[in-house]
């Protein structure tokens, strides 16, 4: 005991650098111990949290995103779907396609052409309607061709050209084969909307 006091009382007589260097030591005992077992778990807590923050913003950023896009698809998909009903519209149905095929031939004969060949060809049926090719052949001039070809573009329904070949048959007139295909509704309606509901 009194090994102690004589102890306390000498730091009493300790130099004044001796006493600030022993004061700042302990100090910096004291807030090591204090950061190694307070500040350091609460920095390594922080950073864990500052970790799941920036994850929590990367998700919430994607999904915005998702969001954001998938608002643009689903607008698409209807503009989709109002055009693919607008070129419903257009398809005949099975009672007007004779009616139509009257159309193509007359639009043929008020251009000047004359048909040498005018042979619907079996139809095919496709995903949502069924293609009705025709085999022309036709003679004129270019004029007449061109007169042919805007008449077809200006029908109700719908008529494409392809394959198109024209030779020269005499002096001034012209030979023109073609495939004309135009499309009806498909024979199984069901079948139509199961697809379009995939």
């Amino acid at each position: 005991m009194s090994s102690i006091n004589v102890q306390i009382s000498a730091v009493e007589t300790w130099p004044i650098y001796v006493k600030l260097l022993t004061g700042m030591f302990v100090c910096i005992t004291v807030f090591i111990t204090g950061f190694y077992y307070d500040i350091r778990p609460q920095w390594q807590e922080l950073d864990k949290l500052q970790e799941k923050e920036r994850q929590l913003k990367l998700t919430f950023e994607n999904r915005q995103k998702k969001i954001v896009n998938f608002v643009t698809y689903k607008n698409q998909y209807f503009e989709v779907e109002r055009q693919l009903a607008n070129m419903l519209k257009k398809l005949p149905n099975k009672s007007e396609v004779a009616d139509l095929l009257i159309e193509v031939s007359q639009v043929g004969l008020h251009s000047g052409l004359k048909f040498k060949l005018f042979k619907p060809m079996p139809g095919q049926e496709k995903d949502f309607y069924k293609e009705l090719p025709i085999q022309i052949k036709m003679v004129g001039d270019y004029k007449q061709f061109a007169v042919f070809i805007s008449g077809l573009a200006g029908l109700s329904r719908i008529v494409t050209i392809h394959d198109i070949n024209i030779e020269s048959s005499s002096a001034s007139l012209l030979t023109m084969s073609a495939m004309l295909k135009t499309y009806s509704e498909p024979q199984a309606k069901k079948g139509l909307q199961d697809k379009r509901k995939q």
